[in-house]
């Protein structure tokens, strides 16, 4: 009985192994997305929403920068939410483009203090 659970515990485990080997081997790099903070002020719960996913920074002190990578199966654009720490209102833009493709990208949201937001992108050398 013990050698037919191992039997199967094995087998088990080469066939994860055999499904889940071009994922484990293969990784692929990612979009960053770059918040800079130039708004004179901290800013809290910030959210970014890209192909379906939310991307968070809790918190970004004033002149701060938070880096936060990503990937994604769809092209889509970016939705980008904050708080002001000591200002009320919740504070929206949306706008960008992440292509799905091939193309690698750094997307840098720089948020001003009159709550613009400046988008920029780079292409990410990988390698």
């Amino acid at each position: 009985m013990k050698r037919l659970f191992l039997l199967a515990l094995l087998a088990l485990a080469a066939w994860f192994g055999w499904k889940k080997w071009p994922e484990l081997v293969n990784r692929r790099p990612g979009h960053d997305l770059v918040v800079i903070n130039d708004a004179g002020e901290g800013l809290e719960r910030i959210r970014v929403v890209v192909d379906g996913q939310t991307l968070v920074c809790e918190h970004l002190d004033e002149g701060r920068t938070a880096t936060l990578p990503f990937k994604v199966q769809n092209s889509s654009d970016l939705k980008l939410e904050f708080q002001w720490s000591r200002r009320e209102g919740v504070m929206s833009w949306r706008g960008g483009m992440v292509p799905a493709g091939p193309m690698l990208q750094r997307h840098i949201l720089r948020i001003q203090a009159d709550g613009q937001v400046l988008y920029t992108t780079e292409n990410k050398i990988v390698g």
